[in-house]
């Protein structure tokens, strides 16, 4: 990969952490985040269809600018809520915050660029 390709790619999963994004629930003041929302139903192997069987998941790194730790949630069936940004990205926020701290990683003191948000 080009590091100009990683560089657009960073930036775009620090847009889905972002106000507008997928997963704001995953933003950790002081840090920049990055990360990746995820929604997968499960099939059902008897019948081949969908039974209301889903995971949600989360994986992201901090800090966005210089990543050094990720952290990578899935959760089974959760109970409230479905979708990764929804319910698994406080998650990742938790276990991150705690294992940023842990490492004596300092806050960026850096804002994330803005970036154009566009559908279709």
């Amino acid at each position: 990969v080009k590091p100009s390709t990683a560089k657009q790619i960073l930036l775009m999963l620090e847009g889905v952490v972002s106000k507008g994004g997928t997963a704001p629930k995953a933003a950790i003041p002081g840090y920049r985040v990055g990360g990746k929302t995820g929604t997968a139903q499960y099939v059902d192997p008897r019948c081949g269809c969908y039974n209301g069987e889903v995971v949600a998941s989360f994986i992201g790194m901090a800090p966005a600018d210089n990543p050094q730790l990720v952290v990578a949630v899935n959760l089974v069936n959760p109970r409230n809520g479905r979708f990764g940004g929804q319910i698994a990205a406080p998650v990742f926020k938790r276990v991150m915050t705690y294992a940023l701290q842990a490492r004596s990683i300092p806050p960026t003191g850096k804002t994330a660029p803005r970036l154009l948000l566009t559908a279709g």
